[in-house]
This record gives structure tokens, C-alpha cells and sequence, in this order.
């Protein structure tokens, strides 16, 4: 629990918060649908609603820690790829609203 929330507060190392909880952390969720695919209904409110925190934590921590690096410019390189994951996102959501 300690580790998310030095994560979260933004006092963890970037390459630790970037590559293990957030890249790793979302290739492990992209599979989750196929595994709960079967569960019961009661095993997937809790599945989701434990993805959305997730989508959450990851993003925020990696942002909050984005400068704990040992050269500045890969905290200016993983904002910006949050924010154009975040374009993306709201492009995807406002596409597939009016489509």
C-alpha cells in the first residue's frame, strides 16, 4: 500500500511508476474483459469499478511523479503523452457519441 501511495503523492520514480503500474499495469487490464468474459455478474461490478480507479491512480501518479527522473525532459515527454492519450480519449468518446 505504501508504493501506490508514494505513487499517488508523487514521491516514487518515474521509470517505476511509468513503465511498472502504468504500461505493464494497462497491458494487464487490456486482458481482463476476456477473463471476467464468463464471470458471474456479481464478480464484475467489483472488476469494474476496481479498472476505473485504476484509470484513475496510474495516470495521476505517473503525472504527479513525472520530474522524479534523472534528466528533467522524460517528465516533459510523459505529460505529454498523457495529454494526447487524454485527446484521444475524448476524441474516441465524442466520435462514438455522434456517431
Amino acid at each position: 500500500m505504501r508504493l501506490l501511495s508514494a505513487a499517488w503523492s508523487g514521491k516514487e520514480r518515474l521509470w517505476k511508476v511509468f513503465w511498472l503500474y502504468y504500461v505493464l499495469g494497462l497491458g494487464v487490464l487490456s486482458y481482463l474483459p476476456d477473463v471476467f468474459s464468463e464471470a458471474s455478474r456479481i464478480l464484475k461490478v467489483p472488476v469494474g469499478v476496481a479498472v476505473l480507479v485504476y484509470l484513475v491512480w496510474a495516470p495521476v501518479s505517473v503525472w504527479r511523479c513525472a520530474f522524479n527522473a534523472d534528466q528533467g525532459v522524460w517528465g516533459y515527454v510523459v505529460r505529454a503523452l498523457l495529454v494526447a492519450q487524454a485527446i484521444v480519449f475524448v476524441m474516441v468518446i465524442v466520435v462514438g457519441v455522434f456517431q
